[in-house]
């Protein structure tokens, strides 16, 4: 069981959200309809926009990605996609919840939507728990690990402990 230690509190820690995004752009790819694959694509270009800028990120933009009244959201997709597994769905979402929380954050906004309040270390921890899911059903995901060995942000402990985490069985 993954055991989320005290470092890994709901600070913001741009290296671990660039890994989760290199995590999480080879999902969509598992995605059938072609609709909610684009869709997908071109949220994972706001989310690394938003990462790499943080500072100047939309968090609104963001969350409407997650969650809005059109239900053109991931949410709603996740919901209605019988064809793609539901694993995949429950990574994007969290990926996108978080990317949301911490823009939030940094813009000092202290009234959050419902499902953004909600984000906590759980959020994260069910992140990385579904991912490894993943690596065990979709064989090609184990191949990762060798993708990240010269990345900058392997050197961060955060970082360090969840890679080891999802791919400690494949090294």
């Amino acid at each position: 069981m993954l055991k989320i230690r005290k470092e890994a509190g709901m600070e913001l820690n741009i290296n671990l959200l660039c890994f989760m995004q290199r995590l999480t752009e080879p999902l969509k790819k598992y995605i059938k309809n072609l609709d909610y694959k684009e869709y997908v694509n071109k949220t994972l270009e706001l989310t690394s926009g938003s990462i790499n800028n943080i500072t100047e990120s939309d968090p609104d933009l963001l969350y409407s990605r997650l969650e809005n009244i059109d239900e053109e959201d991931i949410l709603t997709y996740f919901e209605l996609d019988k064809d793609t597994d539901p694993s995949v769905w429950g990574c994007i979402a969290n990926f996108l919840a978080l990317v949301s929380y911490f823009s939030y954050n940094v813009m000092g906004e202290k009234y959050l939507p419902e499902t953004i309040e909600s984000v906590d270390e759980e959020t994260l921890k069910d992140y990385f728990i579904t991912y490894k899911k993943l690596v065990k059903t979709y064989e090609e995901l184990s191949s990762l690990d060798a993708s990240f060995q010269n990345e900058e942000y392997l050197k961060d402990k955060l970082v360090t402990y969840y890679f080891k985490f999802l791919f400690e069985d494949y090294n």
